[in-house]
């Protein structure tokens, strides 16, 4: 999800490439906090870099559990379409799965190719339940032999809320959607396969795992650092993105039922941890530089997550009509589609 977890530049929400490494070789590393040369291979040796990393965990476990929230308010309404824009799962999906890439690109620790993996896994979860929820209410639409929410327009001002408009409209345009979003994902799946085999550039000794001494090094080592670059943009990009149709949607519904303010909680917590553990870790103009799209995109974010919580507060006492419906017909109707 909203997560960036992968850098050699880094990408990550992930602390374990941010912290500095002078030299992971037990002789240099004498002095340094052991559980974390031990696990995450750095080696940590001040307040301050203990501090970024206590920050980066924090950060790895909001991002880990992000989604549940949303999973569970989603299985017990049926009704996530009405409360998610599907762009914002599609953004998140997008983004997730050039982390993804990225690991590979980069040749990133075990631990951050399996949060992203994660990640993506949530985002189908959520995508699923999405469109299970989608084709649910179209059929019971269709069997009401109306439009779920005609008597609440300014909620099918968003063009995802209409699928009942009209009991023979076929739901290409969301449906076309989210088979991109399963292509994307299928080929960030494929080039985990191949993308470890291009060749690049040594790098040099000292490098490591993680990230390597900024003063010995230009902005971008290699090929695979400007386009591990180049993504971190673009997936920042996709996440700053997801949040808008959302914003907009609860704007038309003027409603936030069927949203996890747990979700967004989350996110705010992974967000504000992350870009902590990056000012804590080095605050150099070369390490800011290098960081500045991921920067930019969590403080973006974490922005837009506060404006979506002043909406949960602004809504918290309305309940959109078409909501209401949905939840009348599906009493309704359950025992004709079921039986």
């Amino acid at each position: 999800m909203p997560g960036f977890l992968w850098s050699n530049l880094d990408t990550s929400d992930n602390f374990s490439d941010i912290v500095p490494l002078y030299n992971l070789t037990d002789s240099n590393c004498i002095d340094g906090v052991q559980w974390i040369l031990t696990v995450f291979n750095q080696c940590v040796l001040d307040a301050q870099r203990y501090a970024a990393v206590i920050f980066g965990i924090v950060s790895i476990i909001a991002w880990a559990i992000n989604g549940m929230p949303q999973m569970v308010t989603n299985c017990k309404t049926g009704l996530a379409h009405q409360a998610m824009s599907i762009y914002l799962l599609i953004f998140w999906t997008i983004g997730d799965t050039l982390n993804l890439i990225g690991c590979e690109l980069t040749h990133q620790l075990p631990l951050q190719t399996y949060m992203a993996l994660f990640s993506i896994g949530c985002d189908v979860i959520l995508l699923a339940q999405w469109i299970l929820a989608y084709v649910r209410h179209y059929r019971l639409s269709r069997l009401r032999g109306g439009d779920l929410s005609s008597n609440e327009p300014a909620v099918n001002a968003d063009s995802e809320e209409a699928p009942g408009s009209n009991p023979s409209t076929p739901l290409y345009p969301s449906l076309y959607a989210c088979a991109a979003t399963v292509w994307l994902i299928s080929c960030g799946a494929a080039s985990t396969v191949w993308l470890p085999t291009i060749e690049t550039a040594p790098r040099p000794a000292f490098t490591g795992t993680g990230r390597r001494l900024l003063f010995y090094q230009p902005v971008f080592v290699d090929t695979m650092d400007l386009i591990g670059y180049i993504m971190g943009c673009l997936s920042t990009c996709c996440y700053l993105s997801s949040r808008i149709p959302q914003l907009t949607k609860n704007c038309l519904r003027r409603s936030t039922e069927g949203l996890s303010a747990g979700l967004f909680i989350l996110a705010l917590v992974g967000n504000s941890t992350y870009s902590t553990q990056i000012f804590l870790t080095d605050s150099s103009f070369l390490f800011i530089l290098r960081h500045f799209p991921w920067i930019m995109g969590s403080l973006g974010v974490l922005t837009l997550d506060v404006v979506i919580m002043v909406q949960f507060f602004l809504f918290r006492n309305n309940r959109p009509a078409s909501l209401t419906l949905s939840l009348d017909i599906d009493e309704e109707q359950q025992s004709l589609i079921y039986s």
